[in-house]
């Protein structure tokens, strides 16, 4: 919060609020109690479906090399690998 001086008090100029949303959620009975079983096995649900989503879609961008860069990916199975190279001009001759 942000306050500037004004005569006799302060007043306010600023007040920043945040809000926890999975609490507003747990309150209007959308998301299991903190800490409880149900919650951890939401977690593993979620963390799950991430898994799975980045097995199939591959990993981004990793850097091997000043300027060269490797994608791993493929579907069922991780099989290919695909190398970028950065190049001063581009390419001029299609």
């Amino acid at each position: 919060m942000t306050a500037s001086p004004d005569g006799d008090g302060e007043l306010i100029v600023r007040n920043d609020a945040y809000i926890d949303s999975g609490d507003i959620a747990r309150q209007l009975g959308m998301l299991p109690a903190a800490g409880s079983a149900a919650e951890a096995r939401l977690t593993k649900v979620a963390n799950l479906r991430t898994r799975a989503q980045n097995w199939v879609r591959g990993s981004g961008p990793e850097s091997i090399a000043d300027g060269v860069w490797v994608v791993r990916g493929g579907f069922p199975a991780k099989t290919m690998n695909v190398y970028f190279i950065a190049d001063d001009g581009g390419c001029d001759d299609v």
